[in-house]
């Protein structure tokens, strides 16, 4: 299975912003606007080598949301061609603090937002042969830091916090937790929601990946206690380890059973198939099925792709009755400890 096209879904609004002035821009969200702020990351780059930033909306100083922005995956000359996965954009802040969204629960959350220009999933350390610099975590671990020296957001010093990521960035949350943890070591409050992140691929698909860049994912993977089988496309089962070695956290997962992103997009599956490993034994309803542990996912009989960053995916409602928003709010709002259930 060898891939040759953009993976994972994102939300775009428009062109890569202008790095010369690095001002406070206007964003419209519908019938409402919100300023953000680019703040530049001294050593961070995209993939195509220009500077990297981050947004920040400042909101409660003892509350912060990190976003990481979805939008593609590359591994290769031909596949980082496209500048929409390589250079620097704006995309996805509609999401998590879109004041459209019944019940919102994060609207006074201070927001950072990660854009995804690397290509490789948040997991990189590493320039490629094809010459793309596949150095995502390290943007993250250089952007939070940044953000303390700076005083821009004071991390050092938050209570509360959210850490969200849709498709591509929902693969860079369960590689850059360890980051977000760290990075925060006062939070009493620890909220992590994973949007479509798929996990349940075809066998082979580690073989579009070199070596230096398995390794990134291995080891990003690792130290969240996710341990890579290059062998195995399937890796639903080992949230429920993911979940346990972060017990500090509350977790939740949301995940369409026939994601037609992740199953024949990127997964080299088809849906049923997608469908029937999401659901089966040693897949992600399973491996959080457990209503005792810090953990719980939300997954819909359905073929949509990333749903909190959408209105209509917001309220997409699983069969027992209860919608994305919904449960992304239970999870937020639920005392750590107390009872986390599945929904399907």
């Amino acid at each position: 299975m060898k891939h040759a096209a953009r993976l994972f879904l994102s939300v775009s609004l428009g062109s890569a912003p202008a790095w010369a002035e690095v001002e406070p821009r206007s964003l419209g969200f519908g019938d409402q606007t919100k300023e953000y702020q680019l703040v530049g990351i001294p050593g961070a780059r995209c993939g195509d080598g220009s500077p990297y930033g981050v947004y920040v909306k400042p909101g409660r100083a003892d509350k912060v949301l990190f976003h990481l922005e979805g939008g593609g995956a590359c591994w290769s000359r031909g596949t980082c061609v496209f500048p929409q996965i390589t250079k620097l954009k704006v995309g996805g802040v509609i999401g998590a603090l879109d004041g459209r969204l019944a019940g919102n629960p994060f609207l006074d959350h201070t927001y950072v937002y990660f854009p995804y220009c690397t290509g490789d999933l948040y997991y990189g350390r590493h320039v490629a042969s094809y010459g793309t610099r596949h150095e995502g975590r390290l943007n993250v671990g250089l952007a939070l830091a940044e953000l303390e020296r700076s005083g821009t957001v004071k991390l050092s010093r938050v209570d509360d916090v959210v850490v969200f990521g849709e498709s591509a960035g929902a693969l860079g949350v369960l590689g850059n937790l360890d980051q977000m943890h760290a990075a925060t070591p006062r939070a009493r409050y620890r909220t992590a929601l994973v949007d479509s992140p798929g996990l349940h691929f075809a066998d082979d698909i580690w073989s579009n990946f070199d070596a230096p860049y398995v390794e990134d994912i291995r080891y990003a993977l690792a130290r969240n206690h996710v341990q890579l089988d290059v062998n195995s496309g399937l890796v639903g089962h080992q949230m429920g380890a993911f979940c346990g070695g972060r017990p500090e956290w509350k977790i939740g997962f949301a995940q369409g059973a026939r994601d037609i992103v992740m199953s024949r997009v990127f997964g080299g599956l088809s849906t049923s198939e997608h469908r029937k490993l999401v659901y089966g034994p040693k897949g992600i309803f399973r491996a959080t099925e457990n209503p005792d542990d810090n953990c719980a996912a939300w997954v819909p009989d359905s073929i949509l792709h990333v749903y909190a960053p959408w209105v209509h995916g917001w309220h997409y409602r699983t069969r027992d009755g209860v919608s994305n928003g919904e449960f992304n709010r239970a999870v937020y709002e639920s005392a750590r400890g107390a009872p986390l259930p599945n929904h399907r």
